[in-house]
């Protein structure tokens, strides 16, 4: 699947609008006989809602990119007016962790059940905000043993930095937004915490 062609025989196309670039794509996926697709694209907003959901996301599609038709290609870390749009579900997760200060956590490090009813660590929160904070206040109570490693699998991409965080007893749950991308047994992009759960709602 392609979905955008910043060069194309050695010429640079990252300065053309974004409607020149992808009408050139096609020309190339055409005659280039490499059995290539051309990523859809729609100016339906409700043709594009429908890519953004539950069933989407059940076979590997994690959402969808909004680009301006004149937008040129990002160069040298500038911005496109481009919007990544995902399908989020909430989701419950057991703190195990906290990232920062004990006192005041910048993140959490969450976990849920496997298959075998364990609970594992499958993903860092995103910098918490102050409505989490103190939903938080007077809940959290530190586990034994001092400040631990967590591989930086935990907290998102393939090649995330490790990182150190403090173990809390496993008594509180959060609801978080999660996209679908779960691979691995962990949560690829970081959680955003929604509130502290009270498990007798």
């Amino acid at each position: 699947m392609a979905f955008n062609l910043p060069g194309a025989r050695g010429r640079d196309l990252r300065m053309w609008p974004l409607s020149r670039r992808r009408a050139r794509l096609a020309e190339v996926i055409g005659t280039g006989g490499t059995g290539g697709q051309l990523m859809p694209s729609t100016l339906d907003v409700e043709v594009g809602r429908a890519w953004i959901s539950a069933d989407q996301t059940a076979v590997g599609v994690e959402g969808a990119v909004a680009k301006p038709l004149n937008s040129r290609y990002p160069v040298r870390g500038g911005r496109a007016g481009w919007v990544k749009v995902r399908y989020f579900d909430d989701i419950d997760a057991v703190v195990l962790g906290v990232t920062g200060r004990p006192s005041r956590p910048t993140a959490l490090v969450l976990g849920q059940a496997d298959r075998r009813g364990r609970v594992r660590a499958v993903g860092l929160s995103t910098t918490l905000s102050r409505a989490a904070l103190m939903s938080l206040a007077g809940r959290l109570r530190l586990a034994d043993g001092g400040p631990q490693r967590a591989s930086g699998i935990v907290a998102g991409l393939p090649g995330s930095e490790d990182f150190t965080f403090w173990p809390v007893e496993p008594g509180v749950v959060v609801e978080a937004r999660a996209d679908r991308a779960f691979e691995l047994g962990r949560y690829r992009h970081r959680l955003s915490v929604v509130r502290v759960r009270d498990l007798f709602e």
